[in-house]
């Protein structure tokens, strides 16, 4: 298809504002929502790299059980680390701050693949979309694995659909070094992840089938290295090379522990998803009619991973979070298609169209599910503010705990407690100074001090000091009372 003409220069003003742009969304996302959608990114990365490094964190059952990988967590614990080093102290902040930099290279990719597409606008509208995109730009702060390791698998594909391109301009010429970088960050996102493991393998026999073995192999060699890392790191952490995936697999498959924490129809993903971006899931089928013929790498892939994971039982919404991003990108190549080929849309005008859209898929969306979950962060970080604070006590039969930031959140050595009842919280008094609870709180304790609510949550201060012992690991050993 005749596309603008394409020059050696023009890509790169769009990969510039791109980026920053990108950056600066993410930046504002991780400053204003910094609560996760899912507290598996608090209590399965952020508190075990924080007891690490300061012998304090919250304990669940996939860490008693050793069916987690130290791969991510080591990390986010060497940039606390940096952190402290830095005098910001063991900042989430900070560590979210990085994940958004890290986050960009996926940008970037689509900033050079739109160019390819369609030379300047092509780079302009491919890198916008990826830039702006609630579900991809909500991702970049965050270390869940589905959002780590899924950027990494998109950023693979995406590099993979341009090396395709290449290979197919010059038959006699392979791109060696960008298929040794391709094959490592499908490794690399499938250590993160092992669930994303066959889309990595996917995409190896994809790359295989169009571009040839002399394609595959420096891509297998280079995806073989983080697949040994993370052997290595598990028999280091754990007890045996890749426990947590072998384990992992028994427990949540063999045993369908997995399942008992939700069954879900395996038209759950399309559903959810169509709901969320409301009207304009119609605008992306449209786009991606057109978008397969020159992406079709990246949309098989997120078909790929759409289709096995809607085969298992237990789902969450994050579980194909790679596939948003490919599915988008291929949605952008058709818009591309519709502006330059058939000119049905003008540039400017796809691209107001293109920031519009985003805007209100996550206002229509997003915002009031993300509002949502801040509240318990806010109400914790007033907390940690309190001039005198000496133990923080959640109360289990009117709050979440699994929404609030363990220690991730809490001033430095504050415990948290976590109790069933009234009678539970009585029984422990004197190891804490301060209580979250309801507002029903007042009518067992009237002489308890409000010192915040947000909506229905309140913080309470009911007592001037603790003359009982500190403990640390109490809500840890609660969880496994409770078989959290």
């Amino acid at each position: 298809m005749s596309l603008q003409k394409k020059t050696d220069t023009e890509w790169v003003a769009p990969l510039g504002w791109c980026l920053a742009i990108a950056f600066a969304v993410r930046i504002l996302i991780s400053i204003f929502f910094p609560a996760s959608l899912r507290s598996d990114e608090i209590y399965q990365y952020f508190e075990p790299a924080l007891r690490a490094v300061s012998g304090h964190g919250v304990v669940t059952w996939e860490w008693r059980d050793g069916i987690r990988s130290w791969l991510v967590p080591g990390f986010i614990a060497g940039l606390l680390k940096i952190s402290a080093t830095f005098g910001l102290g063991f900042s989430a902040e900070f560590v979210r701050s990085i994940f958004c930099f890290l986050s960009l290279p996926l940008v970037a990719l689509s900033v050079w693949a739109g160019w390819r597409l369609g030379g300047r606008q092509g780079a302009w509208l491919c890198g916008l979309g990826m830039a702006l995109w609630p579900d991809v730009a909500n991702a970049g702060p965050r270390p869940l694995g589905e959002y780590f390791g899924g950027n990494i698998i998109a950023m693979a594909t995406i590099l993979g659909s341009i090396i395709l391109g290449q290979c197919k301009d010059n038959p006699n010429q392979k791109p060696y070094i960008l298929l040794l970088l391709c094959g490592f960050l499908f490794g690399l996102g499938a250590a993160i992840r092992f669930q994303f493991m066959p889309a990595a393998f996917f995409g190896l026999l994809f790359l295989s089938w169009k571009g040839g073995l002399r394609t595959v192999y420096p891509v297998i060699f280079s995806f073989l290295i983080p697949i040994i890392i993370l052997g290595i790191i598990d028999y280091e952490t754990l007890d045996y090379p890749f426990q947590s995936i072998i384990k992992n697999y028994y427990m949540n498959s063999t045993l369908g522990i997995a399942n008992n924490f939700g069954k879900e129809s395996k038209l759950y993903f399309v559903m959810q998803y169509i709901g969320l971006w409301g009207c304009a899931s119609i605008a992306i089928f449209i786009l991606c009619k057109k978008g397969i013929s020159s992406c079709a790498f990246p949309f098989f892939m997120s078909i790929c991973i759409l289709f096995y994971h809607s085969c298992i039982s237990h789902k969450e919404i994050s579980f194909i979070y790679p596939s948003i991003p490919l599915l988008i990108f291929t949605a952008l190549a058709g818009l591309v298609y519709y502006v330059q080929v058939e000119k049905n849309i003008k540039f400017i005008n796809s691209v107001y169209l293109v920031v519009l859209c985003c805007l209100i898929v996550f206002h229509s969306g997003y915002e009031k599910e993300i509002k949502e979950k801040q509240v318990y962060i806010k109400i914790e970080k007033i907390a940690s503010k309190q001039t005198y604070i000496c133990g923080l006590a959640l109360l289990y039969s009117e709050v979440n705990w699994a929404d609030f930031g363990g220690y991730t959140y809490m001033k430095k050595g504050v415990p948290l407690y976590l109790f069933d009842s009234i009678n539970d919280l009585s029984d422990h008094a004197g190891m804490y100074s301060h209580v979250i609870g309801t507002e029903s709180f007042k009518e067992y304790n009237p002489e308890a001090q409000t010192v915040a609510c947000k909506k229905n949550i309140c913080l309470y201060k009911v007592s001037n000091a603790c003359d009982k012992g500190q403990d640390f690991d109490q809500i840890s050993k609660k969880l496994k009372v409770l078989g959290k």
